[in-house]
């Protein structure tokens, strides 16, 4: 458990540091040191290496990985309920660290590496480890305290790993959820947001548990506690699993528009709130209002993403709350500093930005003739579903 509970923290502190600015020279020998750490690591609790010479560093770095984890597994069901929620959470940090990145990974780095093992082709690798883990956990889950089940439960929806048992038995998120209910008392805020989040993750539905965290939240008070982000956690929670609960949703809203600033917010929080409200068609024109004001009040958008501001337009939109200012400042901020990122949008995206501005009657010819000459010289309409097309033409 603790040697996996390192890896994670290696390669994030190997990642922080190729991102900082420095020269190459500094660059080269930091890469260097950290390329070091994680193969020494895994020297001190692997087995030998192959004597065969002509394996390579990579092929070497899988052999121990592979004897460290098959040691792991072989004793996983002997694994105290700290140590199997430690080892859990630590599989998907790495699987979250190198999951989406490994094809754009050189081959033989160790990034590459751990992602060819862990996740493996068509995530089987991921879908054997997890599997061996629920196994694992079922006869011990009454023993988890709070803080350790709301990490096994986070870690389980950090993989995006679903077990559904045959013959229509449920999920395994469904007996997560009948130990989670009965002590909802007695988890701590973040504890609490990090189950929801990890059940809409994987879009799996439990009506009950999301109905009870409702009530939880609400008899206790808990918004007080929650900081900016673990507010539009929540609503993109219930927003996501589709769970509908009008009080929740009102008493965050009231909650918000009283805050003294919404500056702790940042650009995700903000996307993230109206976009729920208005997906889940939760109308609260004075949290759209005070929302717009601040945005429209900032100095610049530098802080947002350009797939932020779309979502954000199309929220204003679908909600039919009109917004002349944020709208306007929107189509200069992507004029002034972000028609090359236009690049980085999906056909979805492209999709909602000039359907937004034509559903809400914001009239601006130059934004639409960027986005118009971005599709046409990207040559490649296979891209977009005809859904798109449709709405990007009728815009």
């Amino acid at each position: 458990a603790a040697f996996w509970t390192v890896v994670p923290k290696l390669l994030e502190k190997r990642d922080r540091r190729s991102s900082n600015k420095h020269t190459r020279h500094q660059g080269e020998q930091q890469m260097h040191h950290q390329s070091d750490t994680i193969p020494q690591l895994i020297q001190k609790q692997g087995r030998r290496p192959s004597n065969k010479h002509d394996q390579d560093e990579g092929e070497q770095q899988m052999q121990k990985l592979d004897a460290i984890l098959i040691r792991t597994l072989e004793r996983i069901d002997k694994f105290e309920y700290e140590d199997l929620a430690q080892t859990t959470l630590a599989f998907a940090k790495i699987l979250n660290n190198v999951g989406n990145r490994g094809r754009k990974l050189p081959k033989g780095s160790f990034h590459h590496s751990l992602h060819n093992f862990f996740i493996g082709d068509n995530s089987r690798n991921k879908e054997f480890i997890f599997w061996h883990i629920a196994a694992a956990s079922i006869h011990i889950l009454e023993e988890f305290d709070t803080r350790s089940l709301s990490n096994f439960i986070y870690a389980f929806g950090l993989a995006e790993y679903v077990l559904d048992f045959e013959d229509g038995g449920g999920s395994f998120f469904d007996i997560l959820a009948t130990e989670v209910v009965p002590r909802l008392e007695t988890f701590g805020s973040q504890h609490l947001i990090n189950i929801l989040w990890a059940f809409a993750n994987i879009k799996a539905s439990n009506p009950k548990l999301f109905e009870a965290a409702a009530e939880t939240i609400i008899s206790r008070d808990l918004l007080k506690t929650f900081n900016s982000q673990d507010i539009s956690n929540l609503i993109w929670a219930y927003t996501t699993a589709k769970e509908q609960h009008h009080m929740l949703f009102k008493e965050m809203a009231d909650h918000i528009i009283k805050l003294d600033n919404l500056s702790h917010f940042n650009g995700h929080d903000y996307a993230n709130i109206v976009w729920s409200y208005a997906t889940a068609k939760e109308q609260h024109p004075k949290l759209f209002k005070n929302i717009a004001e601040h945005i429209v009040s900032l100095d610049n958008l530098g802080e947002f993403k350009i797939q932020e501001l779309s979502n954000i337009v199309w929220a204003y939109a679908t909600a039919g709350e009109s917004q002349s200012k944020l709208f306007r400042n929107v189509a200069g901020h992507i004029m002034l500093n972000d028609v090359r990122s236009l690049r980085s949008l999906r056909p979805q995206d492209l999709s909602n930005i000039v359907w937004a501005y034509a559903t809400a009657k914001e009239v601006r010819p130059k934004l639409f003739r960027e986005v118009a000459d971005h599709i046409v010289a990207s040559d490649n309409l296979r891209s977009f579903d005809p859904h798109h097309l449709s709405n990007i033409v009728w815009a």
